[in-house]
C-alpha cells in the first residue's frame, strides 16, 4: 500500500511542476534558442516555487485514490481473495 502512495504521491507531483517547467522550458528557448546548463538552477528554482505550499495537497490526493482504489477493488496486491 505505501507503495501505491508513494507512486500516486510522485504522480501527482510531476503533474504541477510540469506546466511551469514547460512555460519556462519554453521561455528560455524563445529568448536565447537553447538551453544552458547555468538556466538548471532557474529551472529548479521553478520547480520549488510550483510546488511550495501544494504537497500536501499531493500528499492528500495519493492517499485518497489509493484508499478508493482499495475500496473498490482495483488495485493489483490489493484485492481479497
Amino acid at each position: 500500500m505505501v507503495l501505491y502512495v508513494a507512486a500516486f504521491s510522485l504522480l501527482f507531483l510531476f503533474l504541477l511542476v510540469v506546466p511551469d517547467l514547460v512555460a519556462t522550458f519554453r521561455e528560455v528557448v524563445a529568448r536565447q534558442g537553447e538551453v544552458r546548463p547555468e538556466d538548471q538552477e532557474r529551472f529548479a528554482q521553478v520547480a520549488r516555487h510550483s510546488l511550495a505550499g501544494r504537497v500536501h495537497w499531493a500528499l492528500g490526493a495519493a492517499v485518497l485514490v489509493t484508499g478508493l482504489g482499495i475500496w473498490t477493488e482495483r488495485l493489483p496486491g490489493l484485492r481479497r481473495p
